[in-house]
């Protein structure tokens, strides 16, 4: 009898722990690529000051530390279903939603920095 291939869904597969770290790292890229398309004034400020630039940097910077932890968690963790689970929800608390933040606020502080002046 041929032996069974584990299913890419099954958490104990180390390929479904590698799937979950990149689509949860590219959420925020996502939703980033997906704004500047829809609406693309809304992201102007962020190229147009230094401040702008901090933001940018941030939002990389937070990024790929997510990726660094997330490859690193999935090295170590990802055979065990209930340690890479926690694993990856402190990714998203510690990287993931700091950059969903930028994503989302960066350039409304910009727009209201700009007019406060």
């Amino acid at each position: 009898m041929a032996a069974m291939l584990p299913s890419p869904l099954d958490p104990r597969n180390p390929t479904a722990a590698v799937i979950s770290g990149w689509v949860v790292l590219a959420l925020p890229v996502g939703l980033a690529l997906f704004m500047v398309i829809v609406t693309p004034g809304y992201f102007r400020p962020l190229w147009e000051s230094v401040t702008g630039w901090v933001f940018i940097a941030l939002f990389a910077i937070f990024q790929a530390l997510g990726f660094l932890v997330t490859r690193w968690g999935v090295n170590r963790f990802g055979g065990r279903p209930p340690v890479h689970r926690l694993f990856t929800l402190a990714v998203m608390v510690l990287f993931v939603f700091p950059s969903l933040w930028l994503v989302l606020l960066a350039p409304a502080v910009m727009i209201i920095l700009r007019h406060s002046r």
